[in-house]
């Protein structure tokens, strides 16, 4: 068995979980009202539509923030290693015990990819 038929078996194929993501987002609207969600794509008249960036804030994480949280919003990224790539964009808050507190997190492309070539 090659790595890519094990990936598919293990983690599944990516165009499909691709395709449940509308799904998936409804289920956070009925489960967690008040959530915010944003989901674009790419249309494309031949073929399936493209991913292009999804960005969610639960509506518990933005309550838990502003009942709990120290007055402090962190930013980070990081690269997404995987077969599509992108950048994972977090909001983060601190807790009275030290503690990281996700408040919101998008997924977008990575289009500065030139710009590494100058440093």
């Amino acid at each position: 068995m090659d790595l890519k038929v094990a990936r598919e078996v293990v983690i599944g194929n990516a165009r499909e979980q691709y395709g449940k993501l509308r799904d998936y987002l409804n289920e956070i609207h009925k489960s967690n009202p008040g959530t915010t969600t944003l989901v674009e794509i790419i249309p494309h008249r031949i073929s399936f539509s493209l991913f292009d960036r999804l960005y969610i804030s639960l509506d518990a994480s933005k309550k838990g923030f502003k009942e709990g949280c120290r007055p402090f919003i962190g930013l980070d990224g990081c690269f997404l290693k995987g077969y599509y790539g992108g950048q994972l964009l977090s909001a983060v808050g601190q807790d009275a015990n030290n503690h990281f507190f996700i408040i919101a997190f998008a997924v977008v492309p990575n289009k500065c990819k030139d710009t590494w070539k100058w440093f």
